[in-house]
């Protein structure tokens, strides 16, 4: 079995923004096969989605940045272009004008939070608090075991998080990126559905009218992991 080189370096550090506020939304796993489903919806004038990403695991810069590639074709073909912010703890005193977080964590913080989901859970969404989370041990873990690029799987399960985000309750679909068990044994990129696409067009074309987010980075606190009574469920 070929294992993949280990992304993470350095120590995790704590850099959160928010509370976590109830209504998340877990991803897990399913190693089935399956097809990657093109999204045909171009537009003439994109809307601009800002990501602030927390890199909390330390992942490389590079293997990071693939993996926001990986992501940002997936939202290209709804129509909507992407801008991505990476900070780290050093950045604990900035402030940034986003739409969305998404925090990687790992380590104890990611055993946590995955203590409180499912065995196959990879990442979670709140869409009350504008904020995903990755868990990136079992995204590492489970691109070994499948042989799999861990950048590619990386940005699957964020841009599954994200569109939770920008999709409404229950979104989850049969097909493409949405599906609520993801095929962890493929390694083609999968996308939203025509019908998906159209919503998340409005929805950020909706975020340019007056909603703006200005985010100050804080020490993370146990009260913002997800409790006992957050409702999940497993993608």
């Amino acid at each position: 079995m070929q294992v993949l080189g280990n992304p993470l370096h350095g120590r995790a550090r704590s850099v959160i923004t928010t509370a976590l506020i109830p209504g998340v939304v877990a991803l897990s796993t399913i190693a089935t096969a399956g097809e990657a489903l093109g999204q045909e919806a171009p537009v003439t004038s994109p809307s601009v989605l800002r990501l602030l990403v927390v890199n909390r695991a330390h992942v490389r810069a590079s293997m990071l940045q693939a993996s926001e590639e990986d992501a940002e074709a997936i939202y290209e073909a709804t129509g909507v272009q992407t801008r991505w912010a990476n900070v780290t703890a050093t950045d604990a005193s900035s402030d940034y004008a986003i739409d969305f977080i998404v925090i990687i964590v790992s380590g104890t913080e990611s055993r946590l939070m995955a203590a409180r989901q499912g065995d196959n859970v990879l990442g979670l969404a709140s869409r009350e608090s504008g904020i995903a989370w990755v868990l990136y041990d079992r995204v590492a873990d489970n691109a070994a075991i499948h042989c799999v690029p861990f950048r590619r799987l990386l940005g699957q399960v964020i841009a599954h998080e994200v569109g939770h985000l920008l999709l409404p309750a229950n979104s989850h679909s049969d097909h493409g990126i949405m599906q609520r068990r993801l095929n962890t044994r493929s390694s083609l990129r999968e996308y939203f559905t025509a019908a998906q696409a159209e919503m998340i067009r409005q929805h950020v074309a909706s975020l340019r009218c007056g909603q703006h987010i200005t985010c100050a980075l804080q020490p993370l606190v146990p009260s913002m992991l997800p409790s006992d009574g957050t409702q999940a469920t497993s993608r």
